[in-house]
């Protein structure tokens, strides 16, 4: 889903030499994408039955998203300056914000510490539970879990160790993509490691600090703190492989400072 999202930046681009555009994807991206992309037909990739859903459509050529960057971002001045071309429901995003005000006048801060399957680097990009709770503490923040799957456990074993009581959002949004991105759009940050969180906030233009492992993931570069992908993304990275306390301890710093 991650790139699925961030592969969709190109689709502006396509739109304007293709003129009219189909776009299959990742089911829990359609809505997402038909508000994002009013100028193209999107179709959940597959139907109900598990078919192929363009293949009902007439089309005159195909590509796969991923080959996109390859006609359409050739150099680093190709990307757009312009970050967000995704587009959060107005009315959900106007709830959220009226939750996150209800809960007072701190940093709204969403946080996301595992990413990745066992097949896919999870334990490089994952945050140790320690860790976790060290990022928890910071002063002024009022956190808001982004994290999927059934994290009570975490959540409160945070509680019992900081006192402190991050809002669940997944608990609402559940797989609902559409209602995740209004929640990141009332956010004032967001913090993850690389998953999906990641991509939709960079795509949505909102604030989100990304603690990468010391191998990252191509689309991010070897070295810096910046990515072409997301004008919005701050990156942290580790300097010695498996060591989180350190980024931990540098985003903690920027928080404390406010930068």
């Amino acid at each position: 889903v991650g790139d699925e999202i961030m592969f969709a930046s190109c689709l502006p681009d396509l739109i304007t030499v293709a003129g009219r555009v189909t776009v299959a994807c990742e089911s829990r991206l359609t809505e997402l994408f038909r508000r994002s992309f009013p100028a193209t037909v999107v179709l959940p990739r597959e139907n109900p039955e598990g078919a192929p859903q363009v293949a009902t459509v007439a089309t005159d050529f195909e590509i796969s998203i991923g080959s996109l960057p390859s006609q359409f971002r050739p150099t680093a001045d190709s990307f757009p300056q312009a970050g967000a071309y995704l587009k959060a429901d107005p009315d959900k995003c106007k709830r959220w914000r009226v939750l996150c005000d209800s809960r007072g006048s701190r940093l709204h801060v969403g946080i996301a510490w595992r990413g990745g399957t066992l097949r896919n680097r999870q334990r490089l990009r994952s945050l140790e539970t320690s860790d976790l709770e060290r990022l928890a503490t910071a002063p002024g923040c009022d956190f808001f879990s982004l994290q999927t799957g059934d994290q009570s456990q975490s959540l409160e074993r945070i509680r019992a160790l900081t006192g402190i009581e991050p809002y669940d959002v997944m608990r609402d949004a559940g797989q609902d993509l559409d209602e995740l991105a209004a929640a990141i759009s009332a956010l004032d940050l967001v913090i993850t490691v690389d998953n999906t969180i990641a991509h939709l906030s960079g795509a949505l233009g909102r604030p989100v600090w990304v603690m990468l492992p010391y191998s990252a993931e191509w689309r991010y570069g070897q070295s810096g703190s910046t990515v072409p992908w997301y004008p919005s993304m701050r990156l942290f990275r580790q300097t010695e492989p498996r060591d989180w306390s350190s980024v931990v301890a540098e985003i903690l710093q920027c928080l404390r400072r406010g930068v």
